[in-house]
């Protein structure tokens, strides 16, 4: 494994499929004082006949620094605990800091765990961590002497939020579980998945989410990205799962993919969603006009100006209708 940083320690996780590096990167001053940075590396073990590709990038962990005088904590102990499907790290730290739980994801914390003491000088860290219970509780034990669990809950549905060009110049995200999105040949749709939970939290669980497609021809699946082949035929479809299993539970929703525009879309330049005298006011307040954030709607052929080609085009959807 090419780790970015020094490794200092390895974990793997109870199947075999992780393994999770703690590397630290240490910058030194002219005058000795040096400044350490902690990352969390994670490595797919699962086919040790290829090089273990990293999943995700390194996710920042913590910084300690010492002065010429030898003052600073310098280097720390650490421990990291990682679950079964990768998608959770345990992360825990000697000194006055909290066990995080951390999304693999992207690297933000979904909760800081505390000391009985509390935060202060009377909390010397975490000694150990660890999931317990196929991955339903995480077990933390602190140096001052105490040791504690904490169940997790289980999400109650995710939500798929879709990244794309809009108007070929901005990205937009768009919510689409359960839904239809209208696509462009040779379009790249980025995807990301959130699990909900009942007492209104989410998690990013974007690099755990299985995603497969009925129709190739229409929609390819690279990872959590979805391409439309430059080829796929206009009024092509489909439909586009995605998977998350999370401790026994699969949940899932569907998206259908269709190659074209929409007809209302087609001829909608005030966003109302309906086609109407409105859409002919809302164009002839930008008549030659250059394109901008608040006329995005009609400029219909996309080539930055409001004229006589957008019109040609809004009155054949306006029959077509």
């Amino acid at each position: 494994m090419q780790t970015t940083h020094g490794p200092i320690k390895l974990y793997v996780n109870s199947t075999g499929t992780r393994c999770a590096a703690i590397t630290l990167h240490v910058e030194c001053g002219a005058f000795g004082d040096c400044e350490y940075y902690y990352y969390l590396e994670i490595f797919d073990i699962s086919n040790l006949a290829i090089e273990p590709p990293r999943v995700g990038p390194p996710v920042f962990l913590l910084q300690t620094k010492t002065d010429l005088f030898g003052g600073g904590e310098g280097e720390v102990n650490s421990s990291v605990a990682i679950s079964d499907d990768a998608g959770l790290a345990l992360v825990g730290s000697e000194g006055d800091r909290p066990v995080r739980l951390i999304s693999t994801a992207d690297g933000s914390s979904i909760r800081e765990f505390h000391p009985p003491s509390g935060s202060g000088t009377d909390n010397i860290g975490a000694g150990a961590v660890a999931f317990a219970e196929q991955d339903k509780s995480v077990l933390i034990g602190w140096r001052e002497g105490y040791a504690e669990m904490h169940r997790r809950l289980a999400p109650v549905r995710i939500e798929v939020l879709v990244s794309r060009l809009a108007g070929g110049k901005s990205v937009e995200k768009v919510v689409i579980n359960n839904g239809t999105l209208y696509v462009k040949t040779g379009e790249v749709l980025a995807s990301e998945t959130l699990a909900q939970y009942k007492n209104g939290s989410e998690l990013n669980v974007t690099s755990i989410t299985s995603l497969q497609s009925t129709n190739p021809s229409v929609a390819q699946i690279q990872g959590r990205k979805i391409a439309i082949p430059a080829n796929a035929p206009l009024g092509g479809q489909a439909n586009v799962s995605f998977s998350y299993n999370d401790l026994g539970t699969v949940l899932e929703t569907t998206v259908k993919l269709v190659v074209g525009e929409n007809q209302v879309s087609r001829g909608d330049t005030n966003g109302d969603f309906t086609l109407d005298y409105l859409d002919l006011i809302e164009f002839s307040r930008w008549w030659m006009q250059n394109e901008n954030k608040s006329n995005a709607g009609c400029d219909k052929v996309d080539d930055s100006k409001i004229d006589a080609r957008d019109l040609h085009y809004l009155i054949k959807a306006w029959l077509d209708k």
